[in-house]
């Protein structure tokens, strides 16, 4: 069993600026409403700490919505790793 990811405290997605989405390597909040839809999922997923932290997520693990992305022509591809949080440099 893969390690589930752990959401970054003060970091809300949801609510997050695009900058701030970059500064987090979270992916970008997508235009369009099926896309976003799917984006949103794996936003709450991430913040009640449901991401596995793996870099080809199991078939089982990807949620329905990014499921069908996938499938849809019409749709980007779920992504294919989890997006850590960026580390400081010391």
């Amino acid at each position: 069993m893969e390690p589930k990811l752990i959401p970054t405290p003060g970091f809300d997605p949801l609510t997050a600026s695009s900058d701030d989405l970059q500064a987090h390597d979270f992916p970008p909040r997508p235009a369009d409403a099926r896309s976003l839809a799917a984006w949103k999922s794996y936003a709450m997923a991430y913040l009640a700490g449901q991401v596995t932290n793996c870099a080809t997520p199991a078939p089982g693990n990807i949620p329905a919505e990014l499921s069908a992305l996938q499938a849809s022509s019409n749709g980007p591809p779920p992504p294919t790793t989890v997006f850590q949080p960026k580390q400081n440099a010391k």
